[in-house]
């Protein structure tokens, strides 16, 4: 079998194998139609939202992921609170076990990350959420999850992301009151990333340039 027949094996197993026990994530489209869904914690003043999609910073430093958001926040200091924004989908998950997407926290501050998923009945999983140092425009990706576990993995209808601030008086670099600038990038599934890694393996572009010239 030739390198073009492999890799078209390649795909035809990884399409078949690649649907169970593993994870979902969001679509470019899920991201840019996510909105304020609620607050927790000390009561937060939010103004200035913004989803951008391919998202830059005023003076145009490019964000770490392909859809951001920019959320000015006002709240006492010595508080702490998570932001969640959600959409509305509709997703039958049977076999998946986590909901996972890629943070870039893009501020000069810590900031939290995380998800949450909710089902038909309005059973609602808000997963814990991970600081992401303050490592300057822009962040570098950090994949996030949380279980679907204690859900109907089979009737989603809302998917979301946490903001959060790390204002806690103890903290070294506090949160709010500031604006949060964090950014998203689906994950990758691994079927694809092993099919490219083949791909490349057996030759890539070249071997196809030279069978099209052939």
């Amino acid at each position: 079998m030739n390198k073009l027949g492999i890799f078209a094996a390649a795909m035809l197993a990884l399409s078949v194998g690649q649907t169970a026990n593993a994870d979902i994530t969001f679509t470019q489209a899920q991201l840019a139609a996510l909105t304020f869904d609620s607050t927790s914690g000390t009561p937060v003043v939010l103004t200035g939202f913004a989803n951008l999609p391919a998202p830059t910073h005023a003076d145009g430093t490019p964000m770490g992921g392909i859809q951001g958001i920019i959320q000015e926040t006002s709240s006492t200091f010595g508080g702490a609170f998570n932001i969640l924004y959600g959409v509305d989908v509709a997703i039958d998950a049977t076999g998946n076990n986590n909901l996972t997407l890629e943070f870039s926290n893009d501020n000069n501050s810590t900031w939290l990350g995380g998800l949450w998923v909710e089902d038909g009945s309005g059973a609602r999983v808000v997963g814990p959420t991970t600081a992401l140092p303050a490592l300057g425009p822009p962040g570098i990706p950090t994949r996030l999850s949380v279980s679907l576990a204690g859900i109907d993995a089979s009737d989603i209808v809302k998917i979301g992301v946490i903001i959060g601030a790390e204002n806690l008086g103890t903290a070294p670099d506090p949160s709010a009151v500031d604006a949060a600038h964090m950014s998203f990038a689906p994950v990758p599934e691994p079927g694809t990333m092993i099919l490219w890694g083949t791909f490349a393996a057996l030759g890539g572009v070249p071997a196809l340039r030279r069978r099209r010239q052939a």
